[in-house]
């Protein structure tokens, strides 16, 4: 029963840990976009730069708090994230795409994205757990 509980707790972590990235990426979407000229022209770009922010941020909250990972192979575990949130930003979109084309869902409903982000977490916390902050052996000693 602990380990369901501690599972349990991380899984709850990790949800916080993304819904404080998600805020901060909107934020520094909306903030770039909305008070900076020449981001409000460039928005693509302001978007990349929201989404590392959130990213980032993910990263080490996740790193340290939810999974408390003592590796130091800090670059190896920045690059398995970048391809876990490409791999989530994919399986997002081909959701979001699914259930506006094939299931008449409102291209611009919160239902849609909201649905979308539920699911991927299904996908994203197994893959943080058991490969980006996967504790290996030789970081131990």
């Amino acid at each position: 029963m602990r380990v369901y509980q501690a599972h349990a707790r991380k899984m709850v972590k990790f949800a916080l840990v993304g819904a404080l990235s998600t805020a901060i990426d909107w934020g520094v979407y909306l903030t770039l976009v909305h008070f900076f000229p020449w981001w409000h022209q460039n928005y693509v770009g302001a978007k990349v730069v929201a989404t590392a922010a959130g990213t980032l941020n993910g990263f080490f909250w996740n790193k340290f708090w939810t999974f408390r990972n003592q590796s130091k192979r800090y670059l190896r575990q920045m690059a398995k994230q970048a391809l876990a949130a490409a791999g989530s930003l994919g399986l997002n979109a081909a959701i979001v795409y699914t259930l506006v084309e094939h299931l008449a869902f409102d291209r611009g409903s919160v239902v849609t994205i909201a649905i979308a982000t539920m699911l991927v977490f299904f996908f994203n916390y197994p893959v943080n757990r058991y490969w980006v902050f996967r504790a290996y052996i030789k970081d131990r000693a």
